[in-house]
Parts: C-alpha cells; sequence; structure tokens
C-alpha cells in the first residue's frame, strides 16, 4: 500500500498514475485518519464507528414536545438531518468512483455521521431548558474527541469484480454491501486539515499532472 501526503490544501492535482485513474475497478473512500489502524488491519467493514442507538435517540427526541413547540425557523437542524446515520448508512460502505469526491467528503470531520451528530449535539446543548442535554453531552463526550481531532484521509481501493462490473460507467456513488478486505487497498492519501471541498464540473475541470506533458 503506498502512503502519499498532500500538504497544500488547495492542490487538486490526481496524485496516482494514469493507469490507476483508467482502472475501472478502483474506487475512493474519504475518511479521518483516526480509522486508519482499523481499517488498514481489518478493511472496511459494514459495523458503523458510532453506536446506532445513539443515534436512534437523537432521532426520536426531536418527535418529542420539547421540540415540536419550537417555531421550525428557530431550529438549526431537524430529524431528517440524522436519518442516513440512523440507518441509511447501517447495511453498507460508501465509495466513490471519482477522486474528488471521495477528497471533498473526507473534509467531514469523522465522517459524514459523526460530523452530523456532533454538530446536532452541541446545538442541543446550548438550547434553553432542553430535556436532551444529558443524552447530548454523552454524545459529545463520545464523538467529540473523534469530530475536534480529524485528519483526512482517503483510501484507494480496487474493488472485487462482482461489485464493479455491475455498472457500465463508474458510479460517484457506490454502495458496497459487503466487507471489502485490506488487501484491496492500494493507496492512502494523506490531506492538510485546512483541505477545501472541491467538485470536478461543479467548480471547473479534473487536475491532472501527466496533462501539463
Amino acid at each position: 500500500m503506498k502512503i502519499l501526503s498532500i500538504d497544500d490544501p488547495n492542490d487538486l492535482y490526481y496524485p496516482l498514475d494514469k493507469e490507476t485513474y483508467n482502472d475501472p475497478a478502483v474506487y475512493y473512500h474519504g475518511t479521518s485518519k483516526q480509522f486508519s489502524n482499523s481499517i488498514e488491519e481489518n478493511g472496511f467493514h459494514l459495523k458503523k464507528m458510532y453506536d446506532q442507538t445513539d443515534v436512534s435517540n437523537l432521532y426520536n427526541a426531536f418527535s418529542t414536545p420539547y421540540f415540536k413547540t419550537m417555531n421550525f425557523d428557530e431550529m438549526d437542524f431537524q430529524k431528517e438531518d440524522l436519518t442516513y446515520a440512523r440507518g441509511g448508512a447501517s447495511d453498507s460502505i460508501s465509495f466513490s468512483g471519482d477522486y474528488w469526491y471521495a477528497r471533498s467528503y473526507s473534509k467531514n470531520r469523522g465522517g459524514e455521521s459523526i460530523e452530523k451528530i456532533v454538530k446536532v449535539c452541541k446545538w442541543i446543548s446550548k438550547l434553553p431548558n432542553c430535556p436532551f442535554k444529558e443524552l447530548a453531552d454523552k454524545c459529545l463526550e463520545k464523538y467529540g474527541p473523534i469530530f475536534e481531532n480529524h485528519i483526512p484521509c482517503l483510501y484507494v481501493v480496487r474493488l472485487p469484480e462482482d461489485e464493479w462490473k455491475r455498472f457500465k460507467i463508474k458510479k460517484i456513488d457506490h454502495d458496497v454491501h459487503n466487507n471489502v478486505p485490506n488487501e484491496s487497498i492500494i493507496a492512502r492519501i494523506d490531506f492538510s486539515r485546512e483541505i477545501k471541498k472541491w467538485f470536478p464540473g461543479h467548480q471547473g475541470e479534473p487536475q491532472f499532472h501527466w496533462s501539463e506533458k
């Protein structure tokens, strides 16, 4: 497994070779470097890095009288913000066929679900007379350090043939419903904490070092 480090938060160039870029089996997974030991030892597993019971408790809190009496415009979050973390992510591992989408995803602090959990809990903890402050504080104790110490990284993975051959083209969003072994990992790319989100097509063309030759 190659390990590359990109210190410039504005570096948008594809960091690997043309053959890897054109390989239909190669997909990308943006995550937090805090999970690297587990990923590199055990591969990618369907088991999540957070307790879904915590998410369900937060989700259900929004159906209680305390939140129902609040003006919608006063609410920074709603239960729908937790839908994916609560159940949609339970039986799959997210990969992207696009390096830059996965690169942007890696900016989510601790991953998309943990970032959302922490932001929701920080908001709840500041609400006046909220009966769910204790729940929020417990979640912040669990997931706050992951959020605060986040370092973005991206894994380059060659998926099993039965995964990628189902599609005529690479899918930007591809959910894998099986564990992916660590021997499938080609490379890990470590980014700066200050990495900026960027999407080709929305903000410009993909960048390649070989295009300069």
